[in-house]
């Protein structure tokens, strides 16, 4: 599979197979991690962003490389890339084509997901609240926000079962 493949595809399709496992292992240990309530996977979970993050870096830096090194062993710079056109241009024809959009916005969205992680990373040292843990009749209770305190604001008043 790999006999006739340059080092950039070879290193490209690498990242993002380790991109994809982080990802799939990062979605299932939280499902796992919510259920159970295991805090300590829970906590984990990050490092499967920052994982997915470094796989798709490492593969659009890649794909980079080979734009402009005109790399014509890899199908998507035999579409895109030229030897006449200028560096600028084969650096923007990343972009050009289906897949090397979707491979600019894989980095995107994993930089927005690590960003979030990084952002709520106190937020997963609490211990989540699985479904057994709720109080009895909690699915029935709601909260008043109509009652005040003196002032203006409403503040959260008294549970009461609906009715």
């Amino acid at each position: 599979m790999f006999a006739t493949t340059s080092l950039n595809g070879l290193i490209g399709h690498s990242a993002l197979v380790v991109g994809l496992a982080a990802s799939v292992f990062g979605a299932l240990g939280l499902i796992v991690a919510t259920v159970t309530g295991d805090a300590r996977l829970l906590r984990s979970i990050g490092n499967y962003a920052w994982l997915a993050l470094g796989g798709a870096v490492i593969a659009v830096v890649v794909m980079e490389r080979a734009l402009i090194t005109r790399d014509f062993s890899l199908a998507y710079i035999q579409q895109v890339g030229s030897r006449d056109t200028p560096v600028l241009y084969n650096v923007t024809a990343l972009w050009s084509a289906l897949e090397g959009s979707i491979l600019l916005w894989l980095l995107i969205l994993a930089i927005y997901t690590a960003v979030i992680m990084h952002r709520n990373r106190r937020r997963l040292d609490t211990r989540p609240r699985t479904r057994r843990q709720y109080p009895q009749g909690h699915r029935g209770q709601h909260l008043d926000q109509h009652h005040c305190d003196g002032g203006d604001r409403p503040t959260v008043g008294h549970v009461h079962r609906r009715g």
